[in-house]
């Protein structure tokens, strides 16, 4: 699931979220715009085009082809959907070979996912039609509750753990009476993560439990509101300014200040398709790119451009994938075939005699190529991989049952291991190694590892309503305890014997001191880590660009 703060996204996952199956076409009234919902909160508009396809803007690369039954969605990577008159999902095929089904109840709500395997997903909706539970491959189920504004509320698992969602009332969106995310309370019960807004909805701060890990964010906007420029606050009180630019309508980042020089700052330039033409570290030293502007592929890369230093690297695309057949860089150049689908058919490394990779593909040969050559079944799976040595075989060869699941791998010397006893989920509880010795394996309803059996040394984990890690207890008899902060940090280490570690960590959670101790309570060995000019350095946020998106 996302939360989409500055998209107004009314989904069946309540206000502002949307998941990984939320797709949708609608036909605009003009019958000449295509609007596009994307998982990922996007929406894209397509038009008529000069041949078959609709299209969108010069950097969206995807293609929509009107049908006689509805609608084709091509991607660049071959993958392709296909929709009904009524814009709804009915299935998406990988180029590889691997399908997703989509069914909907008779009020035209996504209520199945499927594979080829038989893996299935099920949904329910409430009287609203939100999702109020999924039911997943194992027939466990996860539930879903809203506030009265529609607002997602709570996400109980399968083990009864519950995550719970905040938010804010006192900025409407849109005219509507739904609120901004504030809080996230975790499985643990804990208030995890807590955002505030300003007036225009803005997020101006985010922080984790005990006010760790803050972000502030200060804006400047133009006059159409739309955000030109952020001053970001770090948790160790670093402040980093951002320019940005719209080269082709989306906010990208165009100068960022060195956080503990504020004079200095790396740049970037695009061109009108909104591709980085140009990037400016804060040495000065530039890396040049160019680009097939009709697909929007980089073709070359110059590290250190203009200089005596200078690096190239070359690209030479597919026809109609986009998949590299050809990568020349210094003293390399590297080959790919592919079959039909896009599955890789052969790797092929060929040494050069050219330094720094400036004549590309006409780089004089050194030596003898090394070649890998692979084989796919129909569903996308590897079924053997040949490697480089052309003296013995060197052939790993890999087999899979009905469900798509791997049963065995057979190296290069013949040797065997095999897999079994799959869950719905698709995970092996049982591994046989080439010796014969037998793993066995058992999962949490959430699909953590609960125990390891190996041939009867038996290894158990544990762990907290989040899911880290909190014991292991080893064969050995030996157990170590993890303990952490409310913000989810590792803060200390023990083991039955009384040894510790223990971590002293600043407001971005590098690590200032780790000390060790016996089962006396001496004193073993001290660490200092970072130095501060390090620790502002790794202290760099996710640049927000006037179009966020938390991923809880």
């Amino acid at each position: 699931m996302n939360y989409f703060e500055v998209h107004p996204l009314l989904t069946s996952l309540g206000n502002y979220w949307t998941h990984n199956h939320n797709y949708r076409l609608t036909l605009a009234a003009d019958n000449v715009t295509l609007r596009v919902l994307r998982p990922d909160g996007r929406t894209l508009h397509f038009k008529p085009g000069t041949g078959a396809f609709w299209i969108s803007d010069n950097n969206i690369n995807d293609k929509v082809e009107k049908l006689a039954d509805g609608w084709r969605y091509v991607q660049p990577d071959g993958t392709v959907e296909l929709y009904n008159t009524a814009g709804l999902l009915q299935s998406r095929t990988f180029a590889s070979g691997i399908r997703y089904d989509y069914g909907y109840d008779a009020n035209s709500r996504l209520s199945s996912v499927a594979d080829a395997f038989g893996h299935h997903l099920g949904l329910a909706y409430n009287d609203q039609g939100q999702i109020s539970e999924l039911t997943d491959p194992a027939g466990q189920r996860i539930s879903y509750t809203y506030d009265d504004l529609g607002n997602l509320q709570k996400v109980t698992w399968p083990d009864t753990k519950v995550r719970q969602y905040g938010y804010t009332m006192s900025i409407p969106r849109d005219g509507a009476k739904s609120g901004l995310l504030t809080d996230l309370t975790d499985e643990n019960g804990v208030k995890f993560a807590h955002w505030a807004y300003n007036d225009r909805a803005l997020a101006i701060s985010s922080e984790h439990a005990g006010g760790v890990d803050k972000f502030s964010f200060k804006y400047t906007l133009d006059a159409n509101g739309k955000v030109t420029a952020v001053d970001i606050t770090t948790p160790l009180n670093a402040i980093k300014k951002y320019q940005f630019i719209s080269p082709a309508g989306i906010n990208e980042i165009q100068s960022e200040t060195h956080p503990l020089d504020v004079t200095k700052a790396r740049t970037n330039t695009y061109d009108a398709n909104g591709n980085l033409s140009q990037f400016t570290d804060f040495n000065g030293s530039k890396t040049v790119y160019s680009y097939d502007l009709t697909r929007n592929l980089p073709t070359k890369r110059v590290e250190a451009s203009g200089t005596a230093l200078a690096r190239t690297f070359t690209t030479q695309w597919h026809a109609s994938l986009a998949l590299p057949l050809k990568e020349a860089g210094p003293l390399l150049i590297t080959s790919y075939g592919y079959d039909a689908q896009g599955n890789l058919l052969s790797r092929s490394e060929q040494a050069t005699t050219d330094a720094n990779g400036s004549k590309g593909f006409a780089a004089t040969v050194s030596g003898t190529a090394r070649t890998w050559t692979y084989t796919w079944n129909s569903f996308g799976q590897l079924l053997t991989e040949d490697g480089p040595r052309t003296d013995v075989s060197d052939v790993t060869s890999y087999a899979y049952d009905a469900q798509g699941n791997l049963l065995s791998v057979t190296d290069a010397a013949g040797l065997v291991t095999q897999y079994g006893d799959y869950d719905a989920h698709g995970r092996a509880q049982k591994i046989t190694a080439p010796n014969g010795k037998v793993t066995l394996l058992s999962y949490h309803p959430r699909g953590w590892l609960l125990k390891r059996d190996d041939a009867g040394l038996i290894t158990e984990f544990a762990y907290d309503g989040v899911g880290q890690l909190k014991q292991i207890r080893r064969a050995d008899g030996k157990v170590l305890d993890y303990q952490y902060d409310d913000a989810h940090r590792l803060m200390k280490v023990s083991d039955n014997h009384g040894n510790q570690i223990r971590y002293q960590r600043d407001n971005a959670g590098n690590v200032l001191l780790e000390e060790h101790s016996d089962s006396s309570g001496q004193l073993a060995s001290l660490r200092l880590q970072l130095e501060p000019a390090q620790q502002l350095l790794s202290a760099a946020p996710n640049m927000p660009t006037g179009r966020s998106c938390s991923a809880l």
